[in-house]
């Protein structure tokens, strides 16, 4: 787990709201404080659609409805969404926080089998910072 601090809100929220940037993560969680405490889970209610879907939605699915709740003159005054990627063995996570003007965003790792290896989130820590650099974030 390593924690990144963004030095350009404005470009990352562009990228995060408005682009593709993240769309192949899933959502595990949002909350988000503006006019309400607004939390929403990110697995999917199968039961809404006959269509089969993934168990969790897209961020792709979800970013124009977060867009819509975080646009306007009045800025939230705390968000965390919580997205991942999942494999067999392992859940891969990226945490994005805003708080205090702040953004912050930390990478981690859940392990569905026992492993006294960390390579896997060694890997994605790196991962998450070329990512990071790459979309001039860092």
């Amino acid at each position: 787990m390593k924690d990144f601090s963004i030095i350009d809100n404005k470009l990352f929220m562009k990228k995060l709201l408005k682009e593709v940037t993240f769309n192949n993560y899933e959502v595990h969680e949002i909350v988000l404080h503006n006019f309400a405490k607004i939390i929403i889970e990110g697995k999917r209610n199968q039961d809404f659609s006959d269509e089969k879907f993934t168990e969790f939605i897209t961020w792709e699915e979800i970013q124009p409805h977060i867009y819509s709740l975080v646009s306007g003159k009045n800025l939230p005054t705390y968000f965390k969404f919580v997205l991942f990627k999942r494999t067999d063995q392992f859940n891969l996570f990226l945490n994005i926080i805003y708080k205090a003007n702040s953004i912050t965003c930390v990478s981690g790792c859940s392990y569905k089998i026992f492993t006294l290896d960390k390579s896997v989130e060694q890997d994605w820590d790196k991962t998450i910072q070329k990512f990071l650099l790459e979309n001039n974030f860092l």
